[in-house]
């Protein structure tokens, strides 16, 4: 993109192979690139993401993960460069930085997850406020579901209490109605206080349905109380 403010939102690029440059390139441009999945792409010249001569787009709430990188990082800023880099995971970047600066270029990098890049994650820059390192905790890398598991740090860590990252949560613990990551007598009382004593509900609410058969009621408490005291079978949709 050169000399333009466009808005790229919502899209899924995996797997693709950039001869030149990035496979996101931005030269004297500004816009908006939001809520994007950036997956296992090939830059075999510089980055997955390049901000060029002057660009200044918005690089908000995306997914990178995987890339491949061959000189500088999975974002990279060139040339007096200043992009705004908020709320986003730039995690495993299998060759080289995952946020690289040069030439008087100033990224203002905030509420984002930079994590397990191969060089390191930062390169002639430094993280902003709200800024973490961690492991997203992805639900299912294997087959391309780049939701967060329940009790990924990128969870309301975000600016203003959102995700961090092009996704919210999409799986968890069946049967850990309570949320804290195991599943013990604590979730029975979570369930009893929720299904007669109007209590909170289980977030996400799937994983109070114990038994997955679509609903929660009485029968998911029994299937704990099975499960926990009596040898039966574990939660698990």
């Amino acid at each position: 993109m050169e000399s333009c403010s466009a808005i790229i939102s919502q899209n899924s690029l995996i797997q693709n192979c950039a001869v030149y440059n990035s496979a996101i390139g931005y030269s004297s441009a500004s816009g908006t690139f939001s809520h994007n999945l950036l997956i296992e792409n090939r830059a075999s010249s510089v980055a997955t993401i390049g901000c060029y001569a002057n660009s200044s787009p918005l690089i908000v709430n995306n997914t990178l993960d995987r890339n491949y990188s061959a000189t500088l990082g999975s974002i990279a800023c060139n040339i007096s460069s200043s992009p705004q880099i908020k709320n986003t995971i730039i995690a495993n970047e299998l060759a080289c930085y995952g946020i690289y600066a040069m030439n008087s270029s100033f990224p203002t990098i905030t509420y984002c997850d930079v994590w397990n890049n191969a060089l390191g994650d930062y390169y002639g820059c430094t993280p902003g406020a709200g800024c973490i390192s961690a492991d997203p905790i992805f639900c299912d890398t294997a087959s391309d579901n780049y939701y967060l598991f329940l009790h990924s740090p990128c969870l309301g860590t975000g600016e203003g209490g959102v995700n961090i990252g092009a996704f919210g949560v999409g799986c968890s613990i069946s049967g850990d109605a309570n949320g804290d990551g195991v599943i013990n007598s604590a979730d029975i009382s979570y369930l009893i206080n929720y299904l007669f004593v109007n209590g909170p509900a289980p977030q996400p609410w799937q994983a109070g349905d114990a038994n997955c058969d679509g609903t929660i009621n009485s029968a998911d408490v029994a299937y704990l109380i099975n499960y926990l005291f009596v040898g039966g079978p574990p939660p698990g949709c």
